[in-house]
């Protein structure tokens, strides 16, 4: 293994351990701060390497909102754009991390949340609507968008599924940018539903069925592998 290969193992294997994923996940939801996944620390190595500069500032563990405001204020600077690139800042570095669009029925949300949840602190980028979807915003319009900006769809069928029309116009969709190969796509069956009831033909393609595995972990490993070999 070359000394590059090495470093690269190394820096996703931080980002790989749960503990401080977790962690760092309640920090956040503690002091109301957004999760960001777009970028990990792979991406910020990259960056760094083309000309981007980081701040980077330990932050303590149940911290109130308050102080963490504080913490900001002294520690970064936000300068403008063009001082900004004078100093080395490339704000045009596109990220290299894949996106990934959570389809799935609000029936099935206890289940579905807790799956990309774990893709999430493995350091996959979702676009699910519990975080993508703002208030005012047009659903349709926010989904298609969802799905034209992401590289893999995880379809979580379900009987529930068939009686939902955002469910319906989201598999149409991701099949209409799949036919036209700009969007993989990984089906998961939740329940015993028949999966040609969804769509026509879909039984053809094959699915991981979580209603017989039901081990999580399982389902984190296969997909992460899908999304490795986009």
């Amino acid at each position: 293994m070359s000394k590059e290969s090495k470093e690269k193992k190394k820096r996703e294997s931080l980002e790989d351990i749960e503990e401080n994923s977790m962690r760092i996940k309640e920090i956040l939801q503690n002091t109301d701060v957004k999760l960001i996944s777009e970028k990990g620390i792979s991406e910020f190595y990259d960056d760094m390497i083309k000309g981007c500069r980081y701040d980077v500032k330990s932050i303590q563990y149940g911290i109130d909102m308050e102080r963490l405001t504080q913490l900001f204020q002294s520690a970064f600077i936000f300068s403008e754009k063009e001082t900004l690139r004078k100093l080395g800042y490339n704000d045009d570095i596109n990220s290299k991390r894949k996106k990934v669009f959570i389809s799935y029925c609000h029936a099935n949300k206890n289940v579905v949340y807790d799956i990309t949840d774990k893709l999430e602190n493995c350091g996959i980028d979702l676009w699910i609507d519990k975080k993508s979807i703002d208030y005012g915003d047009n659903i349709a319009c926010s989904i298609c968008s969802g799905i034209e900006e992401s590289d893999l769809a995880i379809l979580f069928l379900s009987k529930d599924m068939i009686y939902s029309n955002f469910s319906q116009f989201e598999l149409e969709n991701v099949i209409s940018n799949m036919i036209k190969k700009t969007i993989g796509w990984f089906i998961v069956k939740l329940d015993d539903i028949n999966v040609d009831k969804v769509l026509p033909n879909l039984i053809n393609y094959l699915y991981y069925d979580f209603h017989q595995d039901g081990d999580i972990d399982k389902i984190i490993e296969a997909i992460i592998k899908k999304i490795d070999k986009l």
